[in-house]
């Protein structure tokens, strides 16, 4: 499959991806300097506070730092602050450095978090706490379009205007990951690690590969060599909470192999599961603290929540679905959404949003009203930036004073308004996706790689698909279009129903195929093999490993009457 790559050399790095390719955290612009502050306060016992974010990648970046500095001082005993999703929101907040400063805490390192937190560094000031701020996230902007940043005492950051890293897409994680090698390197001062440095060190690329995958940043040049060597060293991790979290998911078997989208659709959801219902400090535990006792009945728990938030994912979905329609937000001439209702859970809406996103082919914004505020998330679509749409709104809404909130990056972002501006916010938003999206880029569209006959996909040709993964955002799965197959026995399966089963033929072949939540289209498809009528599909070949056997499995993403018109896309 075409990725660009002309040279064999570059190909084969990019099948191969070492740990060679990764640059030194000298040029991530403040690690070494974050670091020798680190290496300091450590040792001169210092109160020294982790402020992370409440998500994945929030997590998986507190407990980074958290093992690397247990390492070097098991007496260093770190605080470890998550904000509450619903009471405190998104990131860095003077109440939480206020309570820091009230327990004793000189130093705050924030992860995953901080690039927006202006008042916040000031109230450090003023507390005499130092602040270190590591982030990732869009800098904010102001009315000329001009970056604004914050004044901490060090600012981490890839995108660092002054001198931006080699590779600029780096996930908090990989941020963190990145600080926690310098950090290590200051202390023994070399660049050759000790060997329980190294050792530590390496088991963190799990953790930022978790975190990487779970962010959706793309797995490309730095991200794909940190996915590419966490993944495969994750099934022997000796973390307990990490260990837990695996054998919960159902990664317990002997030899077992965690592909990407493994990641993608079954860990990181357990593990954001407590902060999007709330309070993230469970899931935090889980990976920092916790014993191998605790850990398994933490992981547990937070498999049952994972549960609660799918059910009411699938409602809170279902109720935009109908308020889009009655609200005319599916016409041509509102090519954005833009969403408020009370009983919307803050923490759920970012993924109903990617789901909206994904059905009607154009940016969603969906938000909780909560007294006079209202809070929610945004998700974009290929071509379009949601973080420069809210700065083109909030050029407008905060001419006077600061109405609109937000932060971060092209593909997502968070933001609160008050209640009484949100109509002006749904024109201005709605206005700005109207002139930067066409109408006819409104249909939801797939891309594929090549065309090819069933024929071809046997075991060895997937094989060396296979090599291309780790698979995500910037380097998508293989897809391929197959012409004029038939469809045989399809069925549904899974909870509800909500997929289906079947199988792909032509010339005498048949190969197994799944296609994940569509219930809708299985009666065409029933009526389709009944008349033996011939289809077009969109797929994705995948080795189906199965009590030893491999077998060639299709993911089906899209389906058309072979020379007619589109029957539905995923």
């Amino acid at each position: 499959m075409a990725r660009g790559f002309v040279e064999q050399a570059d190909r084969a790095a990019f099948e191969n991806p070492t740990l060679a390719g990764l640059h030194h955290p000298s040029t991530l612009p403040g690690a070494s300097e974050a670091a020798i502050r680190l290496v300091e306060a450590v040792r001169s016992g210092r109160s020294i506070a982790i402020f992370g974010d409440y998500d994945v990648d929030g997590i998986m970046s507190s407990a980074i730092l958290h093992h690397v500095i247990t390492l070097m001082d098991p007496d260093c005993t770190p605080r470890l602050y998550v904000p509450h999703r619903v009471d405190e929101g998104y990131g860095l907040n003077i109440g939480a450095i206020e309570r820091l400063a009230e327990e004793g805490v000189d130093l705050i390192i924030s992860v995953d978090c901080g690039i927006t937190a202006f008042a916040e560094c000031a109230r450090a000031r003023e507390l005499g706490i130092e602040l270190i701020i590591t982030d990732h996230h869009a800098f904010a902007r102001d009315a000329d379009g001009a970056v604004e940043l914050p004044e901490p005492d060090l600012l981490v950051h890839p995108m660092r205007p002054d001198a931006p890293a080699p590779f600029t897409e780096l996930c908090g994680a990989g941020v963190v990951l990145k600080l926690a090698w310098a950090f290590l390197e200051r202390w023994c001062n070399s660049k050759r690690l000790w060997e329980s440095q190294r050792a530590l060190l390496l088991e963190m690329f799990s953790f930022a590969a978790l975190a990487t995958i779970a962010d959706v940043v793309p797995l490309v040049e730095e991200n794909r060599i940190i996915v590419s060597h966490g993944l495969k060293i994750m099934p022997q991790t000796t973390k307990p909470g990490l260990k837990a979290l695996i054998d919960a998911c159902g990664f317990n078997k002997p030899d077992v192999s965690i592909q990407a989208s493994d990641v993608g659709f079954r860990i990181a959801p357990v593990l954001n599961a407590a902060g999007r219902l709330g309070s993230a400090e469970e899931a935090l535990a889980l990976v920092t603290t916790a014993d191998g006792t605790e850990s398994a009945g933490i992981a547990a728990h937070l498999v049952k929540l994972n549960r609660q938030r799918q059910d009411l994912c699938k409602k809170t979905t279902e109720h935009a679905v109908e308020l889009v329609e009655t609200e005319g937000f599916d016409a041509s001439d509102r090519r954005a959404i833009v969403l408020a209702h009370e009983d919307w859970n803050p923490g759920l809406i970012g993924i109903c949003c990617s789901r909206l996103a994904e059905q009607f082919g154009r940016p969603v914004v969906l938000m909780n009203k909560d007294g006079s505020s209202c809070r929610g998330s945004a998700r974009s679509v290929p071509g379009f930036s949601v973080h420069e749409a809210l700065v083109r709104c909030a050029s407008v809404m905060n001419r006077d004073e600061e109405t609109l909130v937000f932060g971060g990056h092209h593909a997502a972002a968070g933001m609160t308004v008050p209640q009484d501006r949100f109509d002006e916010f749904v024109e201005l938003f709605v206005g700005v996706a109207n002139e930067g999206i066409r109408s006819e880029d409104l249909v939801p569209a797939i891309e594929f790689d090549a065309r090819a006959d069933l024929r071809e996909l046997e075991l060895t040709l997937v094989r060396r698909m296979e090599r291309m993964a780790p698979f995500g955002a910037g380097n998508p799965h293989p897809r391929l279009v197959l012409e004029g197959v038939s469809i045989l026995n399809p069925v549904r399966m899974g909870g509800g129903g909500q997929h289906l089963r079947a199988r792909v033929a032509a010339d005498g072949r048949s190969v197994g195929a799944v296609w994940w939540r569509v219930p809708d289209i299985l009666e065409d498809l029933v009526e389709i093999s009944r008349r033996e009528q011939r289809i077009d599909l969109v797929v994705e070949p995948r080795i189906n490993r199965w009590q030893g056997r491999e077998d060639v499995q299709l993911e089906i993403k899209d389906v058309r009457v072979h020379e007619g018109a589109p029957l539905a896309t995923a």
